[in-house]
């Protein structure tokens, strides 16, 4: 069973099993599905790393999120200077940050009544290595697709 942070601790990911997860027959049956749909059908099971990448993504995929992210790159910010340029309440700026929070990409830390929100890098150097890693792939493949219509049609660059 695998339970992520912020996932339902009573849904179960990845394959059901009769044995413990902590088992040595639950272990290999999960390593062995993973391998047989990874060899058979390209697919592989979620990892916490993808659950995070995927949670990441999502907190991004809001521009309101992304300019509270934008805003703390500069440095810290209390909720309520972020939530000033904003044109919400400043519950629905904290349901934002606390989107923030659920992916890894904010941390904040309350001192007396004031809720200080900061930036943590290592979601973003994720998304990164993992735009990188899909970069150099479409660019190796796009590079064979134009060698191959440059040779059909005999047109160059």
């Amino acid at each position: 069973m695998r339970v992520y942070p912020g996932a339902n601790p009573r849904k179960v990911y990845g394959p059901p099993s009769c044995a413990a997860p902590s088992s040595p027959i639950a272990k290999w049956l999960d390593e062995y599905l993973t391998d047989c749909l990874t060899v058979c059908y390209g697919v592989r099971l979620s990892t916490k790393a993808d659950f995070q990448l995927d949670q990441t993504f999502h907190a991004l995929a809001d521009p309101s999120r992304r300019s509270i992210v934008v805003r703390l790159s500069r440095g810290p910010a209390s909720v309520s200077e972020l939530a000033r340029p904003l044109a919400m309440s400043l519950p629905a700026v904290v349901q934002h940050i606390d989107v923030l929070q659920k992916s890894g990409l904010v941390r904040s830390e309350k001192i007396g009544r004031v809720r200080t929100c900061r930036l943590e890098p290592a979601p973003m150097r994720s998304i990164e290595q993992w735009i990188a890693a899909h970069r150099l792939t479409w660019e190796t493949r796009l590079d064979r697709l134009s060698d191959v219509l440059n040779a059909t049609y005999g047109r160059a660059e």
